[in-house]
């Protein structure tokens, strides 16, 4: 999976919603402490802008595109995968 291509899906997410760039700097805080430490989700942009923590679950790739659902609201969303 390509996180690089998910993390811009995911802030555009954040900003197709409403949010502001300080809502994205502290998506980018949440999203880099994630990735650091083995067991904490990569946060819904959703969930996010909404006060919550949940994670986004990887769901099978197909032809290039990777997909992940948010294990609470069930938003579904895709981006370029080129793994």
């Amino acid at each position: 999976m390509s996180l690089e291509f998910m993390l811009q899906e995911m802030l555009q997410q954040i900003r197709v919603r409403g949010g502001v760039e300080t809502h994205v700097d502290a998506y980018l805080i949440e999203w880099r402490s994630a990735i650091k430490s083995f067991g904490k989700p990569l946060p819904c942009p959703v969930c996010f802008l909404k006060g919550a923590i949940q994670r986004l679950n990887y769901l099978d790739d197909e032809k290039g595109v990777g997909k992940v659902r948010c294990a609470r609201c069930r938003k579904y969303f895709v981006f370029i995968n080129t793994m």
